[in-house]
């Protein structure tokens, strides 16, 4: 299975979808080239919060957990003091990771970069394995997101990795078929009993 990516963008996103096309799908939606920014921690910015919350409530609503992340590929990119190419959100809006990158030459990179940062939070959330403890290391993002000699081989330690992905993005599609499954016997009750009865479990 492949993760599939919900990215927001003012560019052509065609080189990430060549580079991760064995591990991602990638779903988009255009964007406005001018957003506005506000800063994120003392050094950094990012575009403003509310904007990026109510985006991510409409990917909630549309796709569920049929979408793993969301990506902003920017061309309009501010930085603070702090210059930056890519950055991990993680999951502060409506649940979902969320990575922002700056789109220039050979952002696939970047972009892919920042989607490794995930794998680790959506394999201990669905499947409950540390890919840390797996591989033997103290933490996932030092020793392999950013590990020197790989900050932009997506493919490093994947042989092990990804089958874990794997089993991590099927128990979160079935996650989704649940919600629908009860949402359509919610409907069905209350068409069947409308004195509303107590549904029988």
């Amino acid at each position: 299975m492949k993760l599939n990516i919900v990215v927001f963008t003012d560019a052509s996103i065609q080189p990430l979808r060549n580079h991760l096309s064995k591990y991602c799908t990638f779903t988009t939606f255009n964007i406005p080239t001018y957003l506005k920014w506000e800063a994120y921690g003392k050094d950094k910015r990012i575009p403003e919060r509310v904007w990026l919350k109510v985006q991510a409530e409409k990917i909630r609503e549309e796709f569920g957990t049929t979408c793993d992340g969301i990506m902003f590929v920017l061309s309009n990119w501010e930085d603070g003091s702090q210059k930056l190419r890519g950055i991990h959100l993680a999951s502060q809006f409506a649940g979902y990771e969320t990575m922002l990158v700056k789109c220039r030459k050979n952002f696939e990179d970047t972009a892919a970069h920042e989607i490794k940062h995930m794998l680790d939070n959506l394999v201990l959330e669905y499947i409950k394995v540390s890919i840390t403890e797996v591989l033997g290391v103290t933490n996932y993002d030092n020793a392999v997101v950013h590990h020197k000699a790989h900050w932009y081989d997506f493919e490093y330690d994947m042989d092990i990795i990804w089958p874990l992905v794997e089993k991590a993005i099927k128990v979160r599609r079935l996650t989704q078929q649940l919600t629908m499954l009860q949402k359509l016997y919610a409907l069905w009750f209350q068409l069947a009993n409308p004195r509303g009865e107590k549904p029988f479990v």
